[in-house]
């Protein structure tokens, strides 16, 4: 199986990274912005600069695109993909919004668009329940306060999460407006919400806490056929405390199913 990566940070680092120890994918080429980051990644995983080229530029035989760069741009590699025919995973799933526009594409071409569950858990059991019998479903995510510190929305709520001495609610609203707010670190919201009823049913809170060290999120949905309530705390990658480890994980294992003759949770 033939894989194009698009954004070669923190996630598409950790892909390259493991990817190349598993003799069924063969990584055929990356795009990134930063390309003197994206040589320095190849080179030390043992793969040619040659990799390195833009989307539209990526081997027509690539079996699988996968998304890991930023919200900003998720909606375009999506359709890109989705045009070709072929597989697309979405990691800043927060910047595709609605999804219907993609449904239609994928119905006319056979593409797919995969959206992992990332850093939350449960999304097997939710994805089950009709989504006309829940009637609530609720998020609250906390992380670090320094993690907050620069993000755009909190700085303009004139929030400093750095003076924090206890946790505080920095945002609430639906996981539509979270999205807005937080593109680079709540894709979670979103994810949920498309597993769900929707981006502006699904609710949002969004926590500092100045004493975690964690990425925190508890799930909470009601439904006709019972009350299911998830509790995540994530361990989050050194380099990129905005991004948890099971993140990159969910992606990963998303790509090796594929492959799989036999799948467990669905």
């Amino acid at each position: 199986m033939k894989i194009g990566i698009v954004g070669v940070g923190t996630i598409g680092t950790f892909l390259i990274r493991e990817l190349k120890n598993e003799p069924q994918f063969t990584l055929v080429a990356v795009a990134d912005i930063d390309s003197d980051l994206a040589v320095r990644v190849l080179v030390e995983n043992g793969y040619p600069e040659s990799l390195l080229v833009p989307l539209k530029d990526f081997p027509e035989d690539t079996d699988v695109y996968i998304e890991a760069a930023a919200a900003s741009v998720a909606g375009e590699v999506a359709k890109f993909v989705l045009e070709r025919g072929k597989t697309a995973i979405i990691a800043s799933i927060g910047g595709l919004g609605e999804t219907d526009q993609f449904r239609v594409i994928a119905d006319r071409t056979g593409g797919r668009l995969i959206l992992p569950s990332g850093a939350i858990a449960g999304l097997d059991a939710l994805k089950a329940i009709p989504a006309e019998s829940i009637t609530k479903v609720v998020l609250k995510t906390s992380k670090p306060a320094a993690t907050l510190a620069d993000a755009k929305y909190v700085q303009g709520q004139g929030i400093k999460t750095l003076e924090l001495t206890e946790p505080a609610c920095v945002f609430s609203g639906t996981a539509r407006e979270a999205a807005g707010a937080f593109p680079r670190s709540i894709n979670v919201a979103s994810a949920l919400a498309h597993g769900t009823v929707g981006l502006d049913k699904t609710m949002v809170e969004v926590w500092a806490d100045p004493a975690s060290d964690r990425n925190r999120h508890s799930i909470r949905v009601e439904s006709g056929h019972g009350i299911l309530i998830m509790d995540v705390s994530n361990v989050p990658f050194e380099e990129n405390p905005r991004t948890s480890r099971l993140a990159a994980y969910s992606i990963l294992a998303t790509v090796r199913g594929l492959t799989k003759s036999i799948i467990v949770g669905t």
